[in-house]
């Protein structure tokens, strides 16, 4: 495995990502960067640093699709140590992406679906381990074979990635139809941000597969938009608000596209709904929570 320093350059954490991406796809004998076509789709919400909103755009996108366009959909924790949906959705999950993992050799479409939990948005969940230390052993091959089966059932597929690249989550960038790319307004993020498109890009990965989503976008901490984009060398294609509804939202354990559906965060998330389901529109009549 390679081992990097802080002190490693862009083209460096990009190599050593590359180097890994390859001995995965040679061990899992996956047909890199080639989604799938004619079955389901499946979405990628990642990010290099944690806490700029990742799960808040993956949740808010998963329920939307669910209810807005009624497609059917399932939101898959991949952020294996540390991943929180089950506390965002208020569910207490039985099973675990750990134990479909397990169960890899002997997965179909009916096998799969008795690990996922039920949400009433319509949002069907695949839980991170119930606890961090069944991490590690979440196979690849397990991953991989969930992958594969979830275009075959559900219509939309979102991954909720975890903070950094792991085998787990190459596998993941390889199927993806479209990869959501989530920073926030500060430096460290931004740098992280710009670190992942450079890696994604190198890896083979076309630009117009990436969205760039600026969480917080309306921050006053010295920052402007248009100095971002010039940073990243890259347009923004979707600016979130800030809102202290947010965090509530979370506490609550309610989808802030449940709580507040009209909110101009859930607006923004939503102008990503004609990305993840090319074709389908949003317009006023869908959604039960949004007749609300």
């Amino acid at each position: 495995d390679d081992v990097l320093t802080v002190n490693a350059t862009s083209d460096e954490w990009a190599e050593a990502v590359a180097r890994t991406r390859a001995r995965i796809v040679a061990e899992h004998d996956l047909d890199a960067g080639n989604g799938p076509s004619k079955r389901g789709r499946i979405v990628s919400v990642f990010s290099t640093k944690g806490g700029c909103g990742k799960s808040l755009v993956a949740s808010n996108l998963a329920v939307l699709a669910a209810d807005r366009l009624q497609q059917r959909t399932a939101l898959v924790d991949l952020d294996l140590q540390s991943g929180d949906l089950a506390i965002m959705f208020q569910v207490m999950p039985a099973l675990s992406i750990f134990d479909a993992a397990l169960d890899a050799d002997r997965l179909d479409q009916e096998a799969l679906e008795g690990y996922f939990t039920g949400h009433r948005s319509g949002v069907s969940l695949l839980a991170a381990p119930l606890e961090p230390s069944l991490a590690e052993q979440v196979e690849p091959d397990g991953v991989k074979a969930i992958l594969e089966l979830l275009p075959t059932m559900f219509r939309l597929t979102i991954v909720d990635g975890p903070p950094l690249f792991t085998d787990q989550m190459l596998l993941a960038l390889d199927v993806s139809d479209q990869i959501v790319l989530v920073g926030s307004m500060d430096v460290p993020s931004i740098k992280n941000l710009k670190l992942a498109i450079s890696t994604i890009t190198q890896l083979g990965h076309p630009r117009e597969q990436l969205k760039i989503v600026l969480n917080r976008a309306d921050s006053k901490v010295g920052l402007r938009t248009n100095e971002v984009e010039k940073s990243l060398g890259v347009e923004i294609d979707v600016q979130i608000p800030s809102s202290r509804d947010v965090p509530l939202s979370i506490n609550q354990g309610t989808p802030l596209a449940i709580s507040r559906p009209r909110s101009p965060v859930v607006q923004a998330i939503a102008e990503l709904l004609p990305v993840v389901v090319p074709g389908a529109t949003d317009d006023d009549r869908g959604g039960r929570f949004r007749r609300r």
